[in-house]
């Protein structure tokens, strides 16, 4: 399940940079469907936007990780086991943190090329550097609290 969380951070991020390479100004680039266009809800009472949004988010991942983690202190386990699940929720847990840095650290990049070439205001410039500054202070905070179990 979470490495399905993982891919769908990734596919979001390069459907978002696909979008926007889409959309230049010389026309479209690549004809790429949305994850919208491409999948069906996975429950009907649950809107495909907000399972892909919300669901499926890097917070949404990270928090139940930390649930997981609580399931397994709850189970009491100890010894290798206890090593094993520390180790497996802390590589998942950087898995999906590093991927969300880099993907805001792409959007940061690809909106610094559209906004010299004049396609994308300041504004928007300023927004993907807020999100890029505040993915790479979570990961700090996450690194500097990582310890390997052995």
């Amino acid at each position: 399940m979470q490495r399905a969380v993982a891919r769908v951070t990734i596919l979001t991020g390069l459907v978002f940079l696909a979008g926007c390479l889409s959309s230049g100004p010389g026309g479209s680039l690549l004809e790429i469907p949305s994850l919208e266009d491409l999948l069906a809800p996975l429950h009907p009472d649950e809107p495909l936007e907000y399972t892909l949004g919300v669901r499926f988010s890097a917070e949404n991942a990270v928090q139940r990780l930390g649930q997981i983690g609580e399931l397994g202190d709850q189970l009491g386990l100890t010894g290798e086991p206890e090593m094993a699940l520390a180790n497996w929720l802390l590589a998942v847990e950087g898995t999906v943190r590093r991927q969300e840095l880099e993907i805001r650290r792409l959007e940061l990049e690809l909106a610094d090329r559209r906004h010299a070439g004049g396609e994308v205001p300041g504004e928007e410039l300023d927004r993907r550097e807020a999100a890029f500054r505040d993915a790479l202070e979570s990961f700090q905070d996450f690194w500097e609290s990582c310890r390997i179990v052995d």
